[in-house]
């Protein structure tokens, strides 16, 4: 039985936590915050290892993590694409600047093996403010000589959006494309 409970969890598929679709209608009503969306993408999903960017807030100096993650890669997640393994996200945040802390890690967290981390990708939301920040492509899906890229993707991504979240895109969202950079953005 404990196997057969092993075996379903590890076959588990599941929704993408940050997908457009966890994001009211109502999102820009209020001029207090702004929405981004953007892409993850590689050409096929990987298993033993997780591909994920965490969020963090360029004002607090890097030590602000805001508990919040943008899965790149994993195959136990739903794809949005058909011709490639990736996921469109959408996240409501108050004005600033952000950066993602992109990552690979072994999936299991008891292993002894490390975890590659890649440049912080940083970008800005403005109040009232819907913005499509690119797409986040692993070269070589979760292996350790994977780059990171981001693409421009504003057209496929922003059709997948209206698809899944139809209320949310009511006119069409700026493009601001992430950057990477060699270090934390600092806030102005």
């Amino acid at each position: 039985m404990i196997t057969s409970s092993l075996f379903l969890y590890g076959c588990a598929v599941w929704s993408n936590q940050t997908g457009v679709t966890k994001i009211p209608a109502d999102a820009l009503d209020t001029k207090k915050t702004g929405v981004v969306i953007l892409s993850t993408a590689a050409m096929q999903p990987c298993w033993d290892e997780i591909a994920l960017a965490e969020l963090y807030d360029s004002s607090n100096k890097g030590v602000g993590w805001l508990g919040k993650r943008v899965m790149m890669n994993h195959g136990s997640f739903i794809s949005d694409f058909k011709t490639h393994y990736g996921t469109v996200s959408g996240l409501e945040l108050k004005p600033g600047k952000y950066y993602f802390k992109p990552q690979i890690s072994p999936t299991d967290y008891l292993s002894l093996g490390t975890k590659k981390e890649f440049d912080p990708v940083g970008f800005e939301v403005n109040a009232g403010e819907m913005v499509y920040i690119g797409e986040l492509f692993l070269t070589n899906n979760c292996k350790r000589d994977s780059q990171l890229e981001v693409r421009d993707q504003y057209e496929r991504d922003i059709e997948v959006a209206a698809k899944q979240n139809p209320s949310l895109i009511k006119q069409k969202p700026v493009k601001r494309l992430m950057e990477l950079r060699g270090q934390i953005p600092a806030a102005e």
